[in-house]
C-alpha cells in the first residue's frame, strides 16, 4: 500500500476518558460540540480535552512521536469524535493552509470501540479507490500525513465509538 500508516497499539487505560465521557449529562451541553454534516456524529470538545484523563495519552504521543520521526512536535487541532449505530465520515483530508509547507500529521486515538465494527479506511493518493482499511481496538493510535484522504465506515453496532482525532506539526 503506497501510504505510511503508524498502528500503535498503546498501553493507555482509556477508562477515566470514558468515565469523564459518561458524566456528561447531555453531550450537545458540552462547549464545541457539533453534529457531523450530512454523516451524524458528534465532533467537538472545546475545553473538555484538556482534563487530566487525557494526560496519559499526550505522555504517551511524547514518547512515540520522537521514536517514529526523530522529532518533537506541536499539537495544533483536537477533537472528540462520537459515532452511533448508522455515523460515518465522508472522504475527507487535513489540509491546512498555514501549514501547507510543514510536515503535519493526523491521528486518531481510539477510546471506546468494538471490533468489526466501524473501520477507518486510508485511501490511496494515486487512486482513492485504492483502500486499507483498519479496525482499531481501544487504546490505538493510528498516525498518517494530514494529506491523506480517509473515510470512516458507517457503525453498524449500538455501542458508542468514541475517539480523539488530532493534527500535528513535526517540529
Amino acid at each position: 500500500f503506497p501510504i505510511q500508516v503508524h498502528t500503535i497499539q498503546s498501553d493507555i487505560d482509556t477508562t477515566p476518558i470514558k468515565k469523564l465521557i459518561e458524566s456528561w449529562t447531555s453531550i450537545l451541553d458540552v462547549d464545541g460540540f457539533h453534529y457531523g454534516e450530512g454523516t451524524g456524529g458528534l465532533q467537538g470538545g472545546g475545553e473538555i480535552i484538556k482534563n487530566a484523563a487525557f494526560d496519559e495519552f499526550h505522555k504517551t504521543l511524547d514518547t512515540i512521536i520522537p521514536k517514529l520521526y526523530g522529532r518533537g512536535y506541536n499539537i495544533i487541532s483536537k477533537w472528540i469524535s462520537i459515532y452511533n449505530k448508522g455515523d460515518y465520515n465522508k472522504i475527507h483530508n487535513h489540509p491546512t493552509p498555514q501549514y501547507l509547507n510543514s510536515e503535519l500529521l493526523s491521528g486518531v486515538f481510539y477510546i471506546q470501540t468494538e471490533p468489526n465494527d466501524s473501520k477507518l479506511v486510508i485511501h490511496s493518493h494515486q487512486n482513492v479507490g485504492d483502500t486499507e482499511e483498519f479496525d482499531p481496538s481501544d487504546g490505538d493510535i493510528i498516525l498518517f500525513r494530514s494529506s491523506t484522504y480517509h473515510s470512516v465506515t458507517p457503525k453498524k453496532l449500538d455501542s458508542k465509538r468514541i475517539c480523539l482525532a488530532f493534527n500535528l506539526k513535526l517540529n
